[in-house]
């Protein structure tokens, strides 16, 4: 007869840990012998239990008992009951079962139970195909990973369902979401999980809708290249030391681009802890590797960080038409990025509740206390409906700085506040805005803002649809602005300035005004292009247009000065009566021609820059009896002027 793996008992006992398992004649205290495989090669008396109630061989190693006919198991307290036979305080656990009857091996209908995958691929029971199987635990050490398979015809796909005997292996049947634990990973930080995780990848390889739950800190020794399936952490506590190729995909990680929206609700799956997840991943690479994320529409709950301190952090490139979408309803930074060497490019934020009560609502950020934004680029982003579009705030950290750093085809559309409020901490250097364009919302919205920068450029930039405030730059060494346009916009306060340029040196080459509004009441001082009292090392213009300009109320001011700034004008687009205050200079010549409007003697103390022995100021408020002009007879920064005579 044929020894056959016991069956119709628990798979595990730890009620009954320790204790000892012996076999019986049916009815009867007569024991049988009990194998450690069919072939009976080797054939014990009694097996104990070990501490999690599985039961071991003498060597401590899991088996499945093999009995010949019918039996009755029993579990005593101990090894000497056992030995004597006393089931006087023993616990019947099988009543006469016939291991030679193959109906439960062969019954299509019941699963066959092991208590670890290893014991089912050791297994030699022949099972028909078909026949469904359950694992317990994929092995000890983890406690964790039990499964379910059909035993299928063939070599196994590698993919998680192991080969068994005859031909035959364990196909894999996922049931809710993959767990690598269930190919073997331990998931202890320590332990090598390669193969394990590959097996799971493999599986989803052909199931692009299944995702895996990674629910500990999965090791690495080699490369994974994930082909098809996708790696979903369960909490953002988990960190993934994971070797990928030079892309890290947000959707490997299970960010799902369902998000929709309907009456200002964000509906979908929150993509967040799967896309942070796959950002830190990428984070801690050093620069290696890219964040990518495919086109499409991704909720986020919660502000996406991508942060790092020091040289080489993460890169971020969404792909599709216009990029990948973050859509939110909720009062957040969308995205908080710092670090250094980095290119943020096409991505879209959309928050779908623009409110004047979500005050928080920013759609990206730069640096923090802790960390700086240095040389790097962000290029193809758009924020609609945000507070703010791009901001960073005055830090009071050791860092905080941004410094070489360009901005490039940026846009907010629909913004409440600021397009563009850089208040930045004292140190930072460089930044350039390339081809950037603010569309407000007639209400509230303001265009760029910005402070303690040492040089700005600014070029080919676009503000439309702001009111009173389009540009304010002040606390900078330099600004250089070159080619500006002013749409749309509304001057409502009498003591507005559209666009305010306080640097110590400001040139302004190509600035236009377009169909400004302008109800100021009976005030007549508001002003669309201003100069402050700080911008005393010399400035410049030229190319200012300003048309369609329509006056429902007051009146305003082309261009004004504040202080004793002095301001050239290097061409003819500003003229004398444009202009309020005397220190819009209007050269020409080789020597240079300027212009007092006030009639005074222009003196040494309120001029900028040096003058050529020959210049000459033309009194602009000539009269008889008053100077007709004044000519520069020394030369040099702090030049000499003489008048040429009265009228």
């Amino acid at each position: 007869m044929a020894y056959f793996a016991i069956a119709f008992i628990a798979p595990n006992y730890r009620d009954y840990k320790n204790q000892w398992l012996k076999a019986y004649e049916p009815g009867t205290t007569t024991p049988k012998a009990m194998a450690l495989d069919s072939a009976a090669a080797v054939t014990v008396a009694k097996l104990q239990l070990n501490a999690d109630g599985f039961l071991k061989s003498a060597g401590d190693a899991l088996v499945i008992p093999y009995i010949e006919g019918a039996y009755d198991l029993w579990l005593f307290p101990t090894s000497a009951e056992a030995d004597a036979n006393d089931t006087s305080s023993a616990v019947r656990v099988a009543d006469n079962i016939n291991s030679t009857n193959l109906s439960l091996i062969n019954d299509l209908s019941q699963a066959y139970e092991f208590p670890t995958a290893a014991l089912m691929q050791d297994s030699t029971i022949v099972f028909p195909a078909g026949k469904a199987l359950n694992t317990v635990v994929h092995n000890t050490t983890s406690d964790a990973g039990g499964a379910s398979y059909v035993v299928t015809a063939g070599a196994s796909p590698d993919d998680g369902s192991p080969a068994l005997t005859a031909g035959l292996y364990a196909k894999f049947i996922r049931k809710g979401q993959v767990d690598p634990q269930s190919m073997g990973a331990i998931g202890d930080d320590t332990t090598d999980d390669t193969t394990a995780i590959i097996l799971a990848d493999n599986y989803g390889k052909a199931r692009i809708t299944k995702r895996y739950l990674v629910t500990g800190n999965i090791t690495f020794t080699n490369k994974v290249i994930f082909n098809g399936g996708a790696i979903r952490p369960s909490a953002i506590t988990v960190e993934l030391n994971l070797p990928f190729n030079d892309q890290i995909n947000g959707l490997n990680f299970g960010a799902i681009p369902d998000a929709t929206i309907a009456t200002e609700v964000v509906s979908g799956t929150d993509s967040y802890i799967s896309l942070q997840v796959a950002l830190l991943t990428c984070a801690r690479t050093n620069g290696k590797k890219t964040f990518v994320l495919g086109g499409g529409d991704f909720r986020i709950d919660t502000g996406l960080v991508n942060t790092i301190v020091g040289i080489g952090s993460c890169s971020m490139l969404g792909k599709g038409l216009l990029g990948a979408r973050f859509l939110t309803d909720k009062d957040i930074t969308a995205l908080h990025v710092g670090g250094s060497a980095q290119t943020i490019k096409r991505f879209y934020v959309l928050f779908a509740n623009p409110t004047a009560a979500l005050t928080s609502q920013i759609g990206v950020r730069f640096a923090d206390d802790d960390f700086q934004w240095s040389q790097s680029t962000i290029e193809q982003v758009w924020v609609q409906n945000p507070q703010r579009g791009f901001v960073q705030n005055n830090q009071t950290g050791a860092l905080g700085t941004m410094f070489l750093n360009t901005y490039s085809n940026l846009q907010v559309i629909n913004n409440r506040d600021w397009g563009f409020r850089f208040d930045s901490k004292n140190g930072s250097t460089t930044i350039h805005l390339n081809t950037c364009y603010v569309k407000g919302d007639f209400v509230g919205a303001k265009g760029i803002y910005i402070r303690n920068v040492k040089d700005v450029l600014m070029s080919n930039t676009a503000i439309d649809g702001c009111v009173n405030e389009a540009i304010d730059i002040a606390a900078v060494s330099m600004l250089n602005m070159k080619n500006t346009a002013l749409e749309s916009h509304k001057m409502t306060n009498g003591a507005s300035v559209a666009c305010s340029l306080n640097a110590t040196t400001n040139h302004v080459d190509g600035f236009g005004s377009a169909v400004t509004t302008v109800d100021v009441g009976a005030a007549t001082n508001a002003r669309i292009l201003f100069f402050g009292g700080n911008a005393t090392g010399g400035n410049t213009v030229k190319g200012f247009v300003e048309q369609g300009t329509i006056l429902t109320s007051g009146n305003f001011i082309k261009a004004a000065i504040g202080g004793t700034t002095q301001v050239s004008i290097l061409d003819g687009s500003i003229m004398l009566s444009d202009t309020v205050d005397n220190g819009f200079n209007f050269g020409f010549g080789i020597k240079g021609q300027d212009f007092s409007r006030s009639g005074n003697s222009p003196s040494a103390s309120s001029l900028t820059g040096d003058r050529e022995r020959g210049h000459v100021f033309w009194n602009a408020a000539a009269a008889v009896g008053q100077p007709k002009y004044w000519v520069n007879t020394t030369g040099g920064a702090l030049s000499t002027y003489v008048s040429g005579g009265t009228l």
